[in-house]
């Protein structure tokens, strides 16, 4: 029975302990001169009918055993780099992440503005010119004078020209709830209002002024307003020019021309007196309002803060004389 010429390391040993290997060939041939099953002058017999156990076949060289390569844990898909310069922003957590916030209060609707008001009985002022003529009071009922409006005589024919009355106009003050950045000052807002207007009829006063010219020889004729400006919104006093003694009618004075005196309002520092500002007055006139030069000049006004609330009257025929009626202001 023929033999395989070719040993197979694993298979000599396998004859060496069984003392079953024949021949007269090397029991372990040189790597050189061993043959391999396949290989040029590997002898093969198709009567072979000694198999090799499948346990003993011989693993070709040709086809090395690759180890197990160790499982790598997947990774995230690559992203597109940034650009180059550009620094790469991380991602923030959604707002709405975590647990959802309270909602935020409700912004309060601001304290309706509180009313300022006389705080007092008015105190009146010198008389200017003199007192003829009917007596009429106006007053601004809870609030201030922001103006007047006068009635002239522009004739020089007769009696010569002069003032023949003077009406206040009126405002109301408020005071509305201060917010930052703004002052208390800066909260205080005066609004024209001639509802406000009321001609007392009691006290020797003759209410509501006349409108009939009592003499045909005079001529009454309603002039442009005078009110005072945003900045400076109350009056606090009056001047202009006038004849002490009228000399048509000695017995009487002429007042000539007239001039308001405005000033700022303020909050006083205990935060509820309100007050008529030292500094920054103004004197306005209208120029298109009546005037004439006078041999005098005059001038009334409120001291220590208080503004005029009321205006007191001596006409006839013409403006004899006149008083202002000066009053302090506080938040109620």
């Amino acid at each position: 029975m023929a033999r395989l010429r070719a040993v197979i390391p694993g298979v000599g040993i396998l004859c060496v302990l069984a003392g079953a290997c024949e021949g007269n060939g090397a029991l372990f041939p040189s790597a050189g001169n061993a043959l391999l099953p396949g290989d040029a002058g590997a002898v093969s017999s198709d009567d072979d009918d000694t198999a090799l156990p499948p346990s003993l076949e011989p693993s070709r060289p040709d086809e090395p055993s690759q180890p197990d390569e160790p499982s790598q844990p997947d990774e995230p898909p690559a992203q597109n780099p940034a650009p180059p310069g550009v620094v790469p922003v991380p991602s923030l957590p959604s707002p709405d992440a975590g647990a959802s916030e309270a909602p935020p209060d409700p912004i309060p609707d601001p304290a309706p503005p509180a009313a300022v008001v006389a705080d007092g009985a008015a105190t009146v002022l010198p008389l200017l010119g003199v007192a003829g003529g009917d007596p009429r009071l106006g007053v601004c009922a809870d609030g201030v004078i922001v103006g007047v409006r006068t009635t002239a005589n522009p004739s020089a024919e007769v009696f010569g020209q002069r003032l023949t009355f003077v009406e206040p106009i009126c405002g109301k003050v408020l005071r509305e709830t201060p917010r930052p950045p703004a002052t208390l000052s800066g909260t205080l807002r005066v609004t024209r209002d001639d509802s406000l207007v009321a001609w007392s009829a009691t006290d020797g006063f003759f209410g509501v002024p006349a409108t009939e010219v009592p003499d045909p020889r005079l001529i009454w004729v309603l002039q442009p307003e005078t009110v005072c400006p945003e900045s400076t919104p109350v009056v606090v006093g009056l001047s202009g020019e006038y004849d002490p003694i009228a000399p048509d009618v000695p017995d009487t004075s002429a007042i000539r021309s007239l001039f308001i005196e405005c000033a700022p309002l303020e909050v006083a520092p205990d935060g509820v007196a309100v007050q008529a500002a030292a500094a920054g007055h103004q004197l306005v006139s209208n120029a298109d309002a009546f005037a004439a030069p006078g041999s005098e000049s005059y001038r009334s006004a409120c001291e220590g803060g208080t503004v005029t609330t009321r205006l007191q009257l001596h006409a006839g025929f013409w403006l004899d004389g006149m008083l202002l009626g000066c009053s302090s202001l506080r938040i109620e």
